[in-house]
């Protein structure tokens, strides 16, 4: 770990270079690694991960000239620009402050500064919660302020596609900020995030400053910090950004930014990795690790020895008696009990990790972003319409592998997966009711013993008949209903057979009748 040092830098000599948009790119160059790949130009993905990830800072420089005009100024044009903005707050609905928008500035007192919010139009009384445009240019214009539009990628297709191609390649769920500052701002005070953090430069120039971490605790947190006074900060490596660069910032690494009086800066953040950490494993699979050591070991159910309320406990905690030393050694060997369970198979191969990688990937199919599809797609929104009923010769294929996960829940196998997500679902945080509705649903839930099914479903990366998908003798009407279950959310297309030759001959009418 090598907070506050100067990043690595390296120089993208390319002339006049632009990220290309992804769904322009041909088909082996339209995943996230290969967008990733672009972003980071000459710094290699494999070199990024071994070096730089969560490691120390890095910084890749495009703007080789002193004027918003030079190598690097449309480098990001594909996705966003200042125009982008513009239309971002004229957005059918607006932008509700403090859910969708801020206005910040730091205000100056002595040598300290302090952070002041203007989340309000300009009858100052805060009933108009939607940001007004004229409002919002007034507060940076006159004010000073700073805008951050949280989630611009709700309101962005461009946006939203970049963000969906880099969550499947970091395979967690990534977010998106963009901030507007005007000439000779600060928006936000010195500070540190619980992600980790890309700034991709659009607009302008702004200085950063990276501090070293206080402690070893402040070290790849799992939580943002607070607003710090930067007199109790250690001295602050600088660094300059211009238009086209870009800046990782590891989780944790303390930083603040400014502009000079020169001009404004727009830039956007991609973050990654939030609560995406070995602890939250771990807090996944502990319960279940302590009730199967709770059945499989008396121990554990004895009951703790009378009279430990005298020397356990935090007024207790300065005791160093025989007896406490005696309490703590049988807690230590009990929890070395459950630890072994953690990665311990009960009854099967699976342990409580597998289950809790599990749960992790079920809570990244729910926030992410619908996938990206190849040119068979049927539609960018993720669902497509099953040809029912399906017939046995039907020919089915999983539509994007990653994208739907088995999870087993008490009596109930439970498949979750991304394909009904929409743009303004993305990185929401709220969980959605359960409909029983295919078309609707981010989860299908059926019978335990439709597990096996549920797990060739989530395999099938080739094409498969559909009588060819496992079922108990007699049951083949349950797996034609899971197959159109699957098919009707977007998990499954149809690929050949007889029920895509009438889809595809119901088409064919359908456009000549229009003809």
């Amino acid at each position: 770990w090598r907070a506050g040092e100067v990043p690595r830098i390296y120089v993208d000599e390319r002339q006049g270079a632009i990220l290309p948009y992804i769904k322009d790119c041909d088909r082996k160059a339209r995943t996230g690694k290969a967008l990733l790949k672009q972003m980071l130009h000459p710094c290699t993905v494999d070199e990024f991960e071994k070096t730089h990830f969560q490691k120390q800072a890095l910084l890749v420089k495009r703007s080789h000239h002193d004027d918003d005009d030079g190598d690097g100024a449309e480098f990001y044009s594909s996705y966003f620009t200042e125009a982008s903005l513009r239309e971002l707050l004229r957005s059918k609905g607006g932008l509700p402050f403090m859910e969708s928008i801020t206005l910040n500035k730091i205000v100056k007192t002595g040598k300290k500064g302090k952070r002041v919010r203007r989340n309000m139009n300009s009858n100052l009384d805060g009933t108009t919660e939607v940001a007004k445009e004229e409002d919002v240019w007034r507060r940076f214009n006159d004010d000073g302020c700073s805008m951050r539009v949280l989630h611009p990628q709700r309101h962005n297709a461009k946006l939203l596609r970049m963000i969906v191609a880099l969550e499947e390649h970091f395979e967690c769920l990534v977010g998106c900020n963009l901030y507007y500052t005007p000439p000779g701002s600060q928006g936000f005070a010195a500070h540190y995030d619980d992600v980790d953090v890309f700034v991709l430069q659009v607009k302008g120039k702004k200085t950063w400053s990276l501090f070293p971490s206080r402690n070893e605790q402040e070290v790849l947190p799992l939580f943002s910090s607070g607003d710090f006074d930067e007199e109790e900060l250690g001295k602050p490596c600088e660094v300059d950004l211009g238009p086209g660069d870009l800046l990782y910032l590891p989780r944790g690494a303390i930083h603040r930014a400014r502009t000079d009086k020169a001009g404004s800066s727009l830039h956007l953040t991609i973050s990654a990795n939030h609560l995406n950490t070995w602890a939250n494993l771990l807090e996944d699979a502990l319960p279940e690790a302590l009730r199967e050591a709770t059945e499989s070991c008396p121990e554990m159910r004895m009951t703790p020895p009378r009279g430990y309320f005298r020397y356990a406990g935090c007024v207790n905690s300065d005791q160093d008696g025989a007896e406490r030393q005696r309490f703590l050694q049988i807690a230590e060997g009990l929890c070395s009990v459950v630890m072994q369970h953690v990665t311990a198979a009960v009854g099967g191969q699976e342990t409580p990790m597998d289950h809790a990688a599990d749960a992790m990937n079920a809570r990244f199919q729910a926030a992410r972003a619908f996938p990206l599809f190849g040119k068979s797609a049927a539609a960018s929104s993720g669902r497509q319409q099953a040809a029912e009923p399906l017939e046995d010769g039907s020919e089915l294929r999983l539509r994007k592998s990653g994208c739907a996960r088995l999870m087993v829940s008490g009596d109930r196998a439970v498949l979750h997966h991304c394909f009904n997500n929409s743009a303004s679902d993305h990185a929401s945080g709220e969980e959605r009711p359960w409909a029983n509705d295919p078309k609707r649903d981010v989860r299908l839930e059926f019978q335990i013993d439709d597990a096996p099914l549920l797990e060739e479903i989530t395999k099938c990366v080739k094409a498969k008949r559909v009588d060819a998908f496992p079922c108990e003798e007699g049951e083949e009407d349950v797996r034609r209903e899971v197959l159109t279950a699957a098919v009707q959310a977007g998990i499954l297309e149809v690929v050949g057979g007889e029920a895509e030759a009438e889809a595809q001959e119901g088409s064919a009418k359908k456009k000549q009748r229009k003809k």
